[in-house]
């Protein structure tokens, strides 16, 4: 996930999705599936894609891609010819010349001020599991913005939160930039929190979880359950992103 994407000097922007080095004599099977469910011939150009997969057969190698949002991917597919020593220029070497096939994709922002992207891999994913896969994602997106990333997997078991700036979502507010993992199964909620810079003495959390109660929690956590909430404090000082870890019955 990407948010908040854009140049101040308005310039073209581009993050790149992948870039695969092949050989020149790869066996490479390219399959996708656009938005509209029907299946997309691979070739170089844009496409709205709702998955993808790439497999090496020589390098037994696969890789599926599942995008979330109807956004345009570019497709590119050269040869670079290059020297050797134009990376790595010493004394005494001879030119030696290297050609390379290159499978890329990029979103292109372009010139937009705050633009967004989102894809899910899948290690040794067939086309076949992408299929399946895009027909019942297990991880929808809650809130891709500027200041908070959140994901949850399909049966809300399991929520994770980047909080950039102060904010609230997912039933969690948090008082500063914080990474939380929250966990419910068998009747109890674990949330795991780090400071991701490294440098904050405390951040603090409510939970929308009534009439919780503390099972066990690391020693650097105060925790208050009402009827409505929980607010929990973490005492994150000189624990450079050290994670801090409370379960609650609920």
């Amino acid at each position: 996930m990407g948010s908040n994407i854009g140049d101040t000097n308005q310039r073209e922007v581009t993050t790149t999705i992948d870039n695969r080095m092949m050989a020149p004599d790869a066996k490479i099977v390219v399959r996708a599936q656009g938005r509209d469910g029907k299946p997309i011939e691979v070739k170089e150009g844009k496409f709205d894609l709702q998955w993808l997969s790439y497999q090496d057969d020589s390098l037994q190698a696969k890789v599926g891609y599942y995008f979330p949002e109807s956004k345009e991917i570019q497709i590119v597919m050269p040869t670079v010819h290059g020297e050797q020593k134009n990376v790595r220029d010493v004394a005494g070497q001879k030119d030696f010349p290297v050609t390379q096939k290159y499978f890329t994709m990029t979103y292109e922002h372009g010139k937009k001020a705050e633009d967004t992207y989102s894809y899910v891999i899948l290690p040794n994913a067939t086309a076949e599991t992408m299929k399946q896969y895009a027909a019942k994602p297990d991880v929808k997106i809650l809130e891709n913005s500027k200041n908070i990333h959140a994901v949850q997997d399909a049966e809300g078991q399991i929520t994770a939160v980047n909080f950039f700036a102060a904010g609230k979502a997912a039933g969690m507010q948090a008082s500063k930039p914080a990474s939380v993992l929250m966990k419910k199964a068998n009747g109890k909620v674990t949330v795991a929190l780090s400071d991701p810079l490294f440098r904050q003495d405390s951040i603090d959390l409510v939970l929308d979880i009534p009439n919780a109660k503390v099972i066990t929690k690391d020693e650097q956590i105060q925790a208050v359950c009402n009827k409505d909430k929980v607010e929990l404090k973490f005492n994150t000082k000189e624990l450079y992103g050290k994670t801090l870890e409370i379960t609650l019955q609920a």
